[in-house]
């Protein structure tokens, strides 16, 4: 008795994820195989958290786990008992939602939309972004597993570039309004950053050709090697 409880913990032990506890990529093909024998209707969500390696390399990697430990949580709060959620590894996600068409899979993003964005307000320093692509099966009728996972995150992709473009649209806008701030107050310059002290990031405004800092990267890195230079040249406000 007691070798066949070690045997069954150990089989825990190896289908599910040590930090968030989730089932890991052993249940999820197994239990796609299930669904797809019994021709069940089901949709194949695939999600990918954003910035995660900036995260890790700013905050470090306990800061990364908590990140990661708060997105799984979000998750499943949001499918409760609609479906099974998944760690696929590193900062994916899968969510395999049973007996739902397009329709009530999307409702399903938006309450984990909800959810993130609630996490995201309560850790304004840390927030949770992430892109979600969806697959449905019986729109892909014949699929393989392989295939389908290419749908779902083909899907993902695309709503990641989305967000990108939107991000980026809306950072070169703020870009041009601080740029427009500063020159308001009749300030002369050749290099201006955009510092956030709370993140400990910082990114480019406008340099010159001989600025010596990356276009973006830790705000407090970038203290340091700014403090030097004084001693080589005379300070230009």
């Amino acid at each position: 008795m007691d070798l066949a409880h070690q045997k069954k913990r150990l089989e825990l032990m190896s289908e599910h994820d040590p930090l968030t506890g989730l089932p890991n990529r052993r249940v999820l093909f197994r239990e796609l195989e299930k669904a797809m024998e019994a021709k069940r209707p089901f949709a194949l969500c695939y999600m990918d958290l954003d910035d995660f390696k900036q995260v890790n390399d700013t905050y470090g990697h306990d800061c990364g786990d908590q990140l990661l430990n708060g997105f799984a949580e979000r998750l499943q709060s949001a499918l409760s008992t609609a479906g099974t959620l998944i760690r696929l590894g590193g900062d994916e996600f899968i969510a395999i939602l049973y007996g739902v068409d397009w329709d009530g899979a999307q409702d399903v993003l938006r309450s984990i939309r909800a959810q993130t964005a609630e996490y995201s307000r309560q850790h304004p320093e840390m927030p949770l972004r992430y892109a979600a692509g969806c697959a449905i099966a019986s729109d892909f009728e014949g699929s393989t597993l392989r295939e389908l996972f290419r749908h779902a995150d083909k899907n993902m992709y695309v709503d990641k570039n989305r967000a990108k473009r939107e991000e980026a649209e809306a950072q070169k806008l703020q870009d041009q309004q601080l740029l427009q701030g500063v020159n308001a107050h009749g300030y002369q310059f050749s290099d201006c950053l955009y510092c956030d002290a709370l993140l400990d990031q910082y990114r480019v405004l406008r340099t010159s050709s001989g600025f010596f800092l990356a276009d973006n990267g830790s705000y407090s890195g970038a203290v340091e090697q700014i403090k030097p230079e004084p001693a080589h040249g005379q300070i230009r406000r």
